[in-house]
C-alpha cells in the first residue's frame, strides 16, 4: 500500500522527468549580513553625546554605569574605532562619532518616537500594579468593584510586591503603590494616603485603659521599621518624659494588626489599614487622638510612564476615591 502511495507522489510531482518547481519560480536564497549594531547601543551612544556623561545617561536610561560604559565599548569594537572622548569633566564625540551620529541621530528619534506611541497604544487596555500587600487587601481590594464597573476597558494587572523597592528597571511593573517613597531618579512619588496613624486594641484590652498613662504597664506592639512611633505618641499627650518599653516587633503590618485583634498588646498603626478591623469591632480606640508619621502610601511609577492613559485612569480614580474615603472619616489624607 506504501508503495503504491510512493509510485503516485512519484508521478504527481514529476521526480525523475523535468526538474522545475511545480507553481511559479523557486525563491532565491537571500544570504545578508547586517552591518548596524544594535539599537539599545546606539541608544546609550545618543544619551552619551546629549548628557555629556556616563551617569547621567545611565540614570536617564534606567540601567547602571557599567552597562552603558559596556555599550559603548561594544559599539566601538563594532566599528573598530573610538567614538567618545572620555574627559574628566565632560565626555563628548570624537569626529567620526559626531559624523555617525548627525546621520543615524535623526532615524534613531523616529524609531523610538514610533515605537513608545505604538507600545502606550497597545497597552493603554492594561495597567500592570506591584502594592503593598496590607494596604492591597485592607483599602484597596474592597474598592476595586468600583473601578471595573467605571473601566471595564481597562485591566489591571497585579504582580509581585518586592519589600526592597522597585528600581523599574524591568518592563513591569508599571506602577507601584508602596510603603513608602521611592528614591529613584526619573520616578515620581505621589503620596496617597496612611500618614494618620491611630492607636488601637482588642475591646478587651481596652477596658483596662483610662488614661495614656495606663499605657505604661501594657505591651506596646510595632513594627520593625516604626519603632519611634511610640515616642511621639507618648510626647503628644504629654508623657515626653516617660520611656516606653517597647513589646514585640513585627515585620509584617498584617500580622501586626491579627496580633493586636488577638489583645496581645497595643499597636499604633494607620487607620487607613484599620477600616473593616474597626468597623466589625474586631479593635476599637481607646483615645481619640491621632498622629502623622512620615511614611504613608506612594504611588509610583517612571516619568516616562506619566502620560499612560491607563496610568492616568487609575491614579485619577484612585485619588477620588481617598477624598472620599477622608471624608467619611473627617480625616485629611
Amino acid at each position: 500500500m506504501l508503495a503504491y502511495a510512493a509510485i503516485g507522489l512519484i508521478i504527481v510531482l514529476g521526480v525523475g522527468k523535468e526538474k522545475r518547481p511545480i507553481v511559479g519560480k523557486p525563491f532565491p536564497t537571500i544570504i545578508m549580513r547586517l552591518h548596524s549594531p544594535p539599537i539599545t547601543e546606539l541608544h546609550a551612544l545618543a544619551t552619551v553625546a546629549r548628557l555629556g556623561s556616563v551617569t547621567l545617561a545611565a540614570n536617564e536610561l534606567s540601567v547602571t554605569q557599567g552597562a552603558v560604559s559596556r555599550a559603548i565599548t561594544r559599539l566601538e569594537d563594532h566599528f573598530g574605532c573610538p567614538l567618545l572622548v572620555r574627559g574628566n569633566r565632560r565626555t563628548e564625540l570624537t569626529e567620526t562619532g559626531k559624523a555617525f551620529l548627525d546621520k543615524v541621530g535623526p532615524a534613531l528619534n523616529v524609531i523610538e518616537s514610533v515605537s513608545s506611541q505604538l507600545r502606550m497604544a497597545s497597552r493603554t487596555k492594561e495597567l500592570t500594579l506591584s502594592v503593598a500587600p496590607t494596604f492591597f487587601s485592607n483599602w484597596l481590594v474592597p474598592r476595586l468593584y468600583r473601578y471595573e464597573a467605571l473601566h471595564p476597558d481597562i485591566t489591571l494587572r497585579f504582580v509581585h510586591y518586592n519589600y526592597d523597592g522597585c528600581d523599574f528597571s524591568d518592563q513591569t511593573p508599571d506602577v507601584v503603590i508602596s510603603a513608602k517613597p521611592l528614591d529613584i531618579p526619573l520616578v515620581c512619588c505621589d503620596y496617597v494616603i496612611g500618614r494618620q496613624n491611630i492607636l488601637v486594641c482588642s475591646p478587651k484590652t481596652a477596658l483596662g485603659l483610662k488614661t495614656p498613662r495606663d499605657l505604661l504597664s501594657q505591651q506596646l506592639l510595632c513594627h520593625r521599621s516604626a519603632p519611634g512611633i511610640w515616642s511621639a505618641w507618648f510626647k503628644e499627650v504629654g508623657l515626653a518624659d516617660e520611656e516606653p518599653a517597647l513589646g514585640r516587633e513585627f515585620d509584617y503590618v498584617s500580622i501586626l494588626i491579627e496580633a493586636t485583634v488577638a489583645g496581645l498588646g497595643v499597636a499604633i498603626l494607620p487607620r487607613c489599614l484599620l477600616e473593616q478591623a474597626l468597623e466589625l469591632g474586631r479593635l476599637v480606640t481607646p483615645f481619640d487622638l491621632s498622629i502623622e508619621s512620615k511614611r504613608g502610601f506612594h504611588l509610583c511609577y517612571p516619568k516616562a510612564k506619566s502620560d499612560m492613559a491607563g496610568l492616568i485612569t487609575f491614579k485619577d480614580w484612585l485619588m477620588d476615591e481617598v477624598a472620599k474615603y477622608c471624608s467619611a472619616i473627617g480625616e485629611s489624607k
